[in-house]
């Protein structure tokens, strides 16, 4: 028996006023009631486009020209509110600071309670039953801009999920959470979709999390047009993503490499382990290389939000031209300590010094210059009104020639493949551009140290192939980089030092090989195998 439709889109094209090609081109397709349905592109596909169209967040006529029709469970909304559709129909944000409105956490989850007049006993109830959930009853009395990215995500996800909508429309949900969060994020779905039948349609990057699910519908956008409405299985054995710019699963990258056929990536979808072990290539890793000289220490760092600690004695040494990554679970204290060494937050106990120079108490716009910083959310980094204005306020403060300004300019944005964009008004782009130019903002002043706060964060396989390309160079060329990540394939095969944190303690200084190697230390850092390190260790150990 063929399932009602939850969600039907026929023959829509959406055309921004600012430009002049179609975003979005004669889409057609239909989401069954109660299905899982994975949406996406690389970055630019109009993926966001599509979900803002879907949730009235873009309306016909006020933000450009629309033709076509879209159905929610058999109403034809096309021009229905934002808020008549809310009722149907529960969105999380890309950026969750977008969605809050609430003074706490608390008052967040129950705003749109509050909104449905629902009884304060009622309403109690249901928001501590989703933050007990969703793990965050010990935020409830938090203000939602203490919050870790991860946490700030989840509290949006309690307020949706509050409502008990029946559809759930989940822009790049993962994208701020730790793996083993994601993991239990994607399970708690699981479980809410078993138990209330909700339809869930997902829009991601983090495609090997997702695959790791159960899905029913998987739709690929390419510049706009519907490439891909079918399997998930399907999708992998045809080996087209790398041509949609879509980073296929590590462990189908590694055997494809391994040269064990198709037959044998047949069987590995399905979770076999291989009867032929004999010369498996071990995954590849890429250490980089450092000078001896120390350049950034760190010495008894700790920090209070409150009666909250949220650093706890951290001591550290980093030397030039190091490539290293902080690592833990959302609110481990990451951020907080990038901001303590970028100078946004001001150090309440301990030292910190650079080049053996004290530079605790240095006022940011003193310490900018040498170390910068690039905020999780890329809007907290952007100050100008487009993407030429942003580079050029940042080499406004360089004593430099108007020639080498624009030498600089566009050699950082091809870098990043925005060049074409340098007229662009910021607010055009979308957040994966938004994240490369508040990268190469900060990249262009040439600083001691650069801080990245989940560089390949809403990236798609061809730009984080980008980025990593302009982190090295940058690298090599003597600038000490410090990334806060959850990517364990960026971690495993490029850095070559990890910092653990775990509730505000430094746990471990050590290597990706020797973290992924031990289980305890690897569920103090919130993160999990990469998938082509856990078939090669599965595979070999069989073969004896």
């Amino acid at each position: 028996m063929t399932k009602p439709t939850a969600l039907k889109i026929q023959n829509l094209t959406f055309r921004y006023h600012a430009q002049q090609e179609a975003t979005l081109r004669e889409l057609s397709f239909e989401i069954p009631t109660g299905s899982r349905t994975l949406i996406a592109g690389a970055s630019g596909s109009g993926k966001s486009t599509l979900a803002a169209l879907i949730n009235g967040l873009l309306q016909a006529g006020a933000d450009g020209e629309l033709s076509g029709d879209i159905y929610l469970k058999g109403k034809n909304i096309t021009t229905s509110s934002l808020f008549e559709r809310s009722k149907q129909l529960g969105t999380i944000l890309q950026n969750p600071d977008q969605q809050f409105v609430g003074l706490t956490a608390a008052e967040d989850i129950a705003f749109a309670l509050e909104n449905d007049n629902l009884a304060q006993v009622d309403l109690k109830q249901r928001v501590q039953t989703w933050a007990k959930r969703l793990q965050i009853e010990d935020l409830l009395e938090l203000s939602p801009q203490v919050l870790s990215g991860g946490q700030k995500q989840r509290v949006a996800l309690a307020g949706v999920l509050a409502e008990e909508d029946p559809v759930l429309l989940l822009d790049e949900p993962l994208a701020a959470l730790d793996p083993l969060s994601a993991q239990e994020l994607l399970a708690l779905l699981d479980e809410l979709q078993a138990k209330y039948g909700l339809t869930i349609i997902i829009i991601e990057h983090r495609l090997e999390e997702v695959l790791s699910h159960r899905l029913d519908q998987v739709l690929i956008l390419d510049d706009g047009d519907l490439v891909y409405d079918g399997d998930a299985k399907e999708l992998l054995r045809q080996g087209d993503l790398k041509e949609w710019g879509l980073a296929e699963p590590a462990y189908l990258s590694y055997w494809k490499e391994s040269g064990l056929g198709d037959e044998t990536i047949a069987a590995l979808l399905d979770g076999a382990v291989f009867q032929n072990e004999n010369n498996l290539p071990a995954p590849k890793v890429e250490l980089e290389n450092s000078s001896s000289n120390d350049l950034l220490k760190v010495d008894r760092i700790s920090q209070h939000f409150g009666q909250r600690e949220v650093l706890k004695d951290i001591s550290f040494t980093i030397k030039q031209g190091e490539l290293l990554a902080l690592v833990g679970g959302n609110g481990s204290g990451k951020s907080t300590l990038a901001k303590l060494l970028a100078g946004y937050l001001p150090v309440q106990a301990g030292q910190i010094d650079l080049s053996g120079k004290n530079i605790t108490g240095l006022s940011l716009a003193k310490r900018g210059p040498l170390i910068g910083y690039v905020h999780q959310n890329p809007e907290l980094s952007l100050l100008e009104s487009t993407v030429w204005q942003e580079l050029a306020l940042s080499l406004s403060w360089e004593q430099i020639s108007d020639d080498e300004v624009e030498s600089r300019i566009e050699k950082y944005l091809r870098a990043a493949n925005l060049w074409a964009y340098r007229h662009w008004p910021i607010s055009a782009l979308s957040f994966g551009q938004k994240k490369r130019l508040a990268i190469v903002s900060q990249a262009v002043l040439n600083s001691k140290i650069l801080i990245l706060d989940e560089p390949t964060a809403g990236q798609d396989a061809h730009h984080i192939d980008l980025l990593w390309h302009l982190i090295r160079e940058l690298q090599e060329s003597g600038t000490t980089i410090i990334m806060i990540s959850h990517d364990v394939n960026l971690i495993y095969h490029h850095v070559g030092r990890l910092l653990v944190l775990q509730q505000g303690k430094l746990v471990a200084d050590t290597t990706p090989s020797a973290l992924f190697a031990n289980q305890d230390l690897r569920q103090a850092a919130r993160l999990v195998e990469p998938s082509d390190y856990t078939w090669y260790q599965k595979n070999s150990a069989k073969g004896g």
